[in-house]
């Protein structure tokens, strides 16, 4: 595969991945606690017979790009080694590209690295370092992030638990498209009371605004 066929690997597989971890939440949900899945089974693109060898590929463009500080490369790279494709699965691997990314802003990384401390995969384990990343990334208006910093505070994991912070996250990311998002929000409802609620809309409609006007200043 060409250049142009291992991004459409790329970006399909992390399509697939990023649905499987927002199934991992749902089903945690269902569960009424927190459950976080490092999800690990990404299905191999339809157009892609052989995706070690795609993987393969892709690598050899990654790694020099990575090492010379491409924040996206570097990201890609991380997941590579997250997901095992190209490589043996190698956590700690990971977790040092995604780092070297998100330092550089890439919301994508901070989320994943995010999960790595939620779960202990790579990194020690450790709620208030998940709860950093996640913000980093939520704030940049990664969906999934959003939802996971919403988790944080429902049920009070590296943050004290505050419904107002978690019913806010949870409907920001229902309004970014992420499917376990309205529910969760309308689980959050279920414990709080209609100041608190009025309280936490405000403010996501407050960080939306807020959001489209820096949006708005980066394209002028």
């Amino acid at each position: 595969m060409g250049g142009k066929m291992t991004k459409i690997f790329f970006y399909s597989l992390l399509a697939a991945v990023f649905l499987a971890v927002g199934a991992g939440a749902q089903a945690g949900m269902q569960e009424d606690h927190h459950s976080h899945e490092h999800n690990k089974d990404a299905p191999a693109p339809a157009h892609c017979e052989d995706p070690a060898a795609g993987a393969e590929v892709k690598l050899k463009e990654l790694r020099p790009l990575a090492a010379n500080g491409d924040a996206q490369a570097q990201y890609e790279l991380g997941f590579m080694y997250d997901r095992g494709l190209g490589v043996p699965q190698d956590y700690k691997e990971a977790a040092s590209w995604y780092r070297k990314a998100a330092e550089q802003g890439n919301a994508q990384a901070q989320f994943f690295l995010g999960q790595m401390y939620d779960t202990g995969k790579g990194v020690p384990q450790g709620y208030e370092e998940a709860a950093s990343w996640y913000r980093k990334a939520a704030e940049q208006g990664e969906a999934l992030a959003q939802l996971y910093l919403g988790f944080l505070y429902n049920y009070g994991q590296g943050v004290s638990v505050d419904m107002v912070q978690a019913y806010k996250w949870y409907s920001l990311a229902a309004v970014a498209g992420n499917e376990v998002a309205p529910q969760s929000k309308s689980n959050a409802e279920a414990r709080m009371s209609q100041k608190e609620i009025k309280e936490a809309q405000a403010m996501a409609d407050e960080w939306s605004a807020q959001h489209k006007m820096m949006h708005s200043m980066m394209k002028h």
